[in-house]
């Protein structure tokens, strides 16, 4: 046994041993944790855009989380931009002074297809938007070689530099997307202060020239792959339902009104300006040091960036990288993944000059397919600190619709047909959607990428017309349409003729710009 004299110096000990190592933190670095915030101690006020924090475990059922250190990262490389902040900054620039040839838009296209999809960009860039950035087509040289001399000539007319490259391939289990690490290629174009890539698949609903112009501190600015950042974070809720330490590490939603959001931007708008006065550095730096960024948590890991659409500072450095990425990579592992190796939010945070930024997927991560499911919701959730709130609500409702499936099953046997067309109806009225509210999520998408799995890309026409008709998506309304297409193909009906009606303007749009700009015709 242990004398009580002894058990009180050990005691004492222990408390000696705990204040020196707080002691020791608080001295040795500039972030320190109190009261579950982020304060930065190298001016004595709460960082910008602070966000509570709760500490984490290091470990959690064999997974890998974020450890005790990388909690105390300077969560701040991890910033989130505004639309709004992104266009006040492009309205503080002397246009008339801009030297434009330093910025481009770039695409990549190792086929005919693919340049003609770029093209069509292109014009609408440089006609329709207004664009005084440079045109760049990376094209790989067998693509380079096949190219008729009508679609150079209209490349030409655009102002579109075409630039011959080797195609980067590697071990892929699909070749399919084997050709997607071309991309690659942006990376290189030292030519440039400002790039901004992407996908060809894609088509442009917007003047995007205020990207170029995003703080010069940041190295990459992308979208969250909304669909894939959602998944991972469904499955780690289904983790926490079954370890309780979890809880303490999920942040609780708490979505900002717009009134928060208006009082926010126009804080660090102000903020900036009063610091202008007495500061040496630039109004867009002093912006970007007030931007609200990611706090550490749970789900922090969960967050996945879409490679279809980037803003990029050229770097031989990263395309080194990246190329080294794809010499060790796994065949199942592809453009989008090495992305996300390259500039995941964990590196960001363990790095001291990586400054990876986060662009509304609203507006530049937009894919066609969410019009036709319940996720196009998520465009609503414009502040990527708020993508959980619907990866939440997602999952409560998956649950919630397994349950009611089993009571259903059971409720049905017992009373008949009363039960089934009383689900139909709730199923029909939780598809119902504010149409208006729709179309005004949508004024704000400036680029949407074409993704309608099972549906091919819009240019192939292998099957093209039983494919699209099968899978489109039709108003309740539209009844000359449903009763048309309704019994042969099925397509999918639903009440919001608002989401209708843009789905469908993507298709029939992009056929029309396709012989039109291209002289390619579609069997749609």
């Amino acid at each position: 046994m242990i004398s009580s004299f002894r058990r009180k110096v050990l005691i004492g000990a222990a408390l000696i041993l705990v204040v020196g190592t707080l002691f020791f933190i608080h001295a040795s670095s500039p972030l320190i944790q109190v009261s579950n915030y982020f304060v930065d101690t190298t001016n004595g006020a709460e960082a910008p855009g602070y966000h509570e924090v709760t500490e984490l475990e290091a470990e959690h059922g064999g997974k890998e989380t974020l450890s005790k250190q990388e909690v105390k990262m300077n969560s701040r490389h991890v910033r989130f931009l505004p639309d709004s902040i992104l266009t006040h900054l492009f309205e503080s620039y002397d246009l008339s002074k801009v030297d434009w040839s330093k910025f481009a838009y770039v695409q990549y296209a190792t086929n005919m297809d693919y340049c003609c999809n770029a093209l069509m960009n292109f014009a609408k860039l440089r006609s329709k938007y207004k664009t005084k950035a440079e045109l760049v087509l990376i094209v790989t040289k067998d693509a380079a070689v096949d190219l008729e001399e009508a679609m150079m000539k209209k490349l030409k007319e655009f102002g579109v530099t075409i630039k011959e490259v080797e195609a980067l391939k590697f071990k892929s289990k699909d070749e399919t997307w084997q050709e997607g690490f071309t991309k690659f290629n942006a990376f290189g174009l030292k030519k440039y202060a400002r790039v901004i890539y992407f996908d060809n698949d894609a088509t442009i609903l917007g003047n995007m020239d205020s990207l170029f112009f995003i703080p010069n501190e940041v190295d990459i600015a992308m979208p969250l792959a909304y669909d894939e950042t959602v998944r991972k974070m469904k499955k780690i809720f289904a983790e926490y339902e079954s370890h309780e330490e979890l809880k303490t590490a999920i942040p609780k939603c708490s979505r900002k009104s717009e009134d928060d959001k208006f009082q926010l931007e126009s804080n660090i708008i102000k903020g900036a300006k009063e610091a202008l006065k007495s500061k040496g550095i630039s109004y867009q730096s002093l912006v970007y040091q007030r931007l609200p960024y990611l706090y550490n948590h749970a789900l922090l890991d969960s967050y996945y960036f879409g490679d279809h659409f980037m803003v990029l500072k050229p770097s031989i450095k990263t395309y080194k990288s990246l190329v080294e990425l794809c010499e060790t990579k796994k065949p199942a592992e592809y453009d989008m993944e090495l992305i996300n190796k390259q500039f995941s939010v964990k590196r960001a945070l363990s790095s001291s000059d990586s400054n990876l930024m986060i662009l509304p997927h609203s507006a530049y991560g937009a894919l066609s397919g969410t019009l036709r499911i319940r996720a196009y919701e998520l465009l609503h959730y414009t502040d990527p600190t708020e993508v959980h709130c619907y990866a939440r609500s997602e999952f409560d409702r998956e649950q919630n619709k397994f349950k009611r499936r089993e009571t259903e099953k059971h409720a049905y046997q017992n009373e008949g047909n009363r039960v089934s067309n009383e689900v139909d109806k709730v199923r029909r009225e939780s598809d119902s959607t504010n149409e208006e509210e729709t179309e005004r999520v949508w004024e704000a998408v400036k680029a949407v990428h074409f993704s309608d799995y099972p549906l091919p890309k819009p240019w192939m026409e292998v099957n093209q017309y039983r494919e699209y008709v099968s899978n489109m998506i039709l108003c309740e309304k539209e009844r000359a349409k449903t009763k048309k297409y309704r019994s042969k193909y099925r397509p999918k009906i639903i009440d919001d003729c608002a989401a209708s009606r843009l789905w469908n303007g993507l298709y029939e749009t992009f056929q029309e710009e396709r012989e039109s700009i291209c002289g390619l015709t579609l069997s749609i």
